[in-house]
């Protein structure tokens, strides 16, 4: 008999009337503009105080984090909430946020030349001992979750369309 020993499930949906909640979302975070800090090769404003943007954000697509919590088994609530710009040739190294939880990321302004995120498989692939990596198929309105361990990160973007993304650490509210 041949089973899984492990896997990794990540949630993944296209938000429901895009056009109205972009346009919200993007009127909650001109409060709090991107800007470039110190050596990071992107616009972030993680840095930034974002905490009364959670709730409006939770809000904005709370059909969406109820699946999000029915994929988890539990009510979530935000930690952390931050946007992140690519401009030309901006990337963003391997990283993860932590060990336990999930994050998020809601893909505001994309195109289908723009790279998206790469996750790398937590393990080496045992016929090729090679690094796996998984670059998903998303577009604007695309919201993914995957569990906070997970290795990404994103390849330069060597477009002149600026790429954004909303990311979100989540923590369990029991």
């Amino acid at each position: 008999m041949i089973e899984n020993l492990f896997e990794i499930k990540y949630f993944r949906c296209e938000v429901d009337d895009w056009q109205t909640k972009k346009k919200k979302i993007e009127l909650l975070f001109d409060k709090v503009p991107d800007t470039r800090n110190g050596i990071q090769r992107f616009l972030t404003n993680r840095q930034a105080d974002t905490n009364g943007l959670k709730q409006p954000f939770v809000n904005i697509l709370q059909k969406e984090f109820n699946e999000v919590s029915q994929f988890i088994k539990k009510d979530v609530g935000l930690e952390r909430l931050w946007s992140v710009s690519y401009e030309k040739h901006d990337y963003h190294l391997v990283h993860n946020h932590g060990h336990k939880g999930f994050t998020g990321i809601l893909y505001m302004d994309i195109e289908e030349k723009v790279p998206p995120t790469t996750y790398i498989q937590p393990w080496t692939d045992p016929y090729s001992d090679m690094t796996m990596y998984k670059p998903l198929n998303v577009k604007e309105g695309t919201l993914t979750v995957v569990p906070r361990f997970v290795s990404h990160f994103s390849q330069s973007n060597e477009t002149d369309f600026k790429k954004r993304i909303i990311a979100f650490d989540m923590d369990f509210n029991v």
